[in-house]
């Protein structure tokens, strides 16, 4: 009687961490690593862009701009 297993239609995988069950939350969705650096850091990717074109946009007028020295 004690070899018997006390639920023997588990389907869970046997695993040293008892509470990984409890914890799979914390991996999923809008929890993953991914995620929350996306939500950290919002207008990360459109703010480098942005700036990535504003230095074509110099570096395009300093080359086939003007040649004149601008005056202020």
């Amino acid at each position: 009687m004690a070899d018997t297993p006390l639920f023997p239609d588990d389907r869970m995988p046997k695993s040293s961490d008892p509470w990984a069950k409890r914890n799979a939350w914390r991996t999923q969705g809008p929890f993953t690593a991914r995620a929350r650096w996306s939500r950290a850091l919002p207008g990360l990717p459109l703010g480098v862009g942005a700036f990535i074109v504003y230095c074509a946009v110099e570096w395009a007028q300093e080359k086939y701009g003007d040649a004149k020295p601008a005056h202020h």
